[in-house]
C-alpha cells in the first residue's frame, strides 16, 4: 500500500470512528430517545405535537399529546428492533405514528449505510424519502404512494422504510388492544430483543444434539444395524446433527430469530391464518435432504416432519423459505402450515428429524425435539 493510500485509509477510518462516537447517544440503551427529539427532528417526525409524555411501555415509545389527549406515539427503530440495512451497523430512524395507524413522519438520526453516509446529495435524497412516509398507512392498500429509493442504495432505503412500518405496528398494537384474554392466545403484539441463548432458556426455542452413536443404536433397535444411510455415520461421539425449532410467527420468537423486518415481510406473503415452523441445524446431516427438488417424489421433504397429537404434518418445496442462519447454525429455514392444515399453535407439538436408509429394506428412524406445554413464550395467557 502506497503512503498516500495509507493516509487516505487512515482518514476514512478516523471519520468513521468519529461518527460512531458522535452517534453514541443514539446507540445507547432505551430511555434515551427523548435526547434525540430535537426541534428539527420533531418538525419532521410529528409536526403539530403540543406535548410529549415520558418514554415507557413495551416496546418503548413516547406519547404525543394535543391538549389532554394522546394522539400518537414517537419511537426509534434502533431501540425496538435494531435492524441493519446494507451495512451491518443498525441504523436509527425516529418516526411517529398516529392512533389511526398512519405514519406522521420519519427521519434517520444515525446510520452507516455505504454510498449515503459520505454523500450529501444522497443524504438529502434519504431525508426527503423518509419524510414522505408521512401519511403512509400501516394497513397498506392500493392508495399507497409508489416507493422512492436513494440512487444506488435501494437496499438501504427499503430496509429503513420497512423498519418504520414494522416498528410502528409493534408500538401501536398493544396500545390499542387492551382487552384481557380469557384463554391463552397467540401473542402477535409483544416484542423484546433477546439472544438465542435467552430464547433457549425460556423454552421458546428447543434444541437437540444427536450423535452418530444414537443413530446407530436406533437403527439396531429397528433391526437395521449397519444399514447404508443417506449420510454416513461417524464415530459414536461425533455430532450427526444438532437441530433446533420454534414457532416462527410470534414476534417475541420470530422477530429475534429472523429479525422483525424479515418476519413482517414473510408474514405479509403468508396466507391469512397460516402458521410457520422455524428449523435450524449444524452438523453434517442436512435436514433439507435432496428429494424436495425432485418432482418424481412430489417435491417432498423426507428428513423432517411435525407431530401434534395424532396428526403428522409433512412439507413440500412450496412450503419452504430460506432463513439466514444465526451464529452457531449452518442451515435455517421456515416451513409454512396453511390455515386448513389442522395445526394448532396453542397446543404442544414436536419436530422430528428423520434418518432414512439408502438401500435394502426402507427404514426410517425419528428423533424429536418436543416443545413444552403452556404457558410458553409467544403466547398471551389469561390474567
Amino acid at each position: 500500500m502506497h503512503f498516500q493510500d495509507s493516509l487516505e485509509w487512515l482518514r476514512r477510518f478516523c471519520i468513521a470512528l468519529l461518527a460512531l462516537v458522535i452517534a453514541a447517544p443514539a446507540l445507547g440503551a432505551p430511555g434515551k430517545l427523548r435526547e434525540r427529539l430535537t426541534p428539527a427532528v420533531m418538525a419532521v417526525v410529528y409536526p403539530g405535537a403540543e406535548r410529549l409524555g415520558v418514554e415507557e411501555g413495551s416496546p418503548p415509545a413516547i406519547a404525543v399529546y394535543k391538549g389532554d389527549k394522546i394522539v400518537g406515539y414517537v419511537f426509534s427503530t434502533l431501540d425496538i428492533i435494531a435492524s441493519p440495512g446494507y451495512s451491518t451497523t443498525p441504523f436509527d430512524v425516529v418516526a411517529g405514528v398516529d392512533l389511526s395507524g398512519r405514519i406522521t413522519g420519519a427521519k434517520a438520526v444515525f446510520h452507516q449505510e455505504p454510498i449515503i453516509v459520505e454523500d450529501a446529495f444522497r443524504q438529502r435524497q434519504l431525508d426527503t424519502i423518509l419524510a414522505r412516509e408521512a401519511g403512509r398507512s400501516l394497513r397498506g392498500g392500493a392508495n399507497q404512494p409508489p416507493p422512492d429509493f436513494v440512487d444506488g442504495a435501494t437496499i438501504s432505503t427499503r430496509a429503513m422504510r420497512t423498519a418504520i412500518l414494522a416498528t410502528a405496528r409493534l408500538v401501536l398494537r398493544p396500545r390499542l388492544t387492551q382487552s384481557v384474554a380469557s384463554a391463552p392466545t397467540l401473542d402477535v403484539d409483544t416484542f423484546k430483543m433477546k439472544s438465542l441463548d435467552q430464547l433457549l432458556a425460556e423454552g421458546a426455542v428447543m434444541k437437540r444434539r444427536l450423535t452418530s452413536g444414537e443413530v446407530a443404536a436406533a437403527l439396531a433397535k429397528a433391526g437395521a444395524s449397519g444399514a447404508k444411510l443417506d449420510w454416513p455415520l461417524g464415530k459414536d461421539d461425533d455430532v450427526y446433527i444438532e437441530f433446533m425449532t420454534a414457532l416462527a410467527l410470534p414476534p417475541a420468537i420470530g422477530g429475534n430469530l429472523l429479525g422483525v423486518v424479515t418476519l413482517e415481510d414473510y408474514k405479509s406473503k403468508l396466507p391469512s391464518g397460516g402458521q410457520a415452523i422455524y428449523v435450524a441445524s449444524s452438523g453434517p446431516y442436512n435436514f433439507l435432504g435432496t428429494k424436495y427438488y425432485q418432482s418424481a417424489t412430489g417435491n417432498r421433504f423426507d428428513r423432517l416432519r411435525v407431530i401434534q397429537g395424532g396428526k403428522t404434518f409433512g412439507f413440500v418445496e412450496a412450503d419452504y423459505t430460506y432463513a439466514a442462519p444465526l451464529q452457531g447454525q449452518e442451515l435455517a429455514g421456515l416451513f409454512a402450515l396453511p390455515v386448513n392444515s389442522g395445526f394448532d399453535p396453542l397446543k404442544p407439538w414436536r419436530l422430528e428429524i428423520l434418518v432414512n436408509s439408502a438401500s435394502g429394506a426402507p427404514v426410517t428412524v425419528a428423533f424429536g425435539a418436543p416443545l413444552p406445554g403452556q404457558p410458553s413464550p409467544g403466547l398471551s395467557n389469561p390474567a
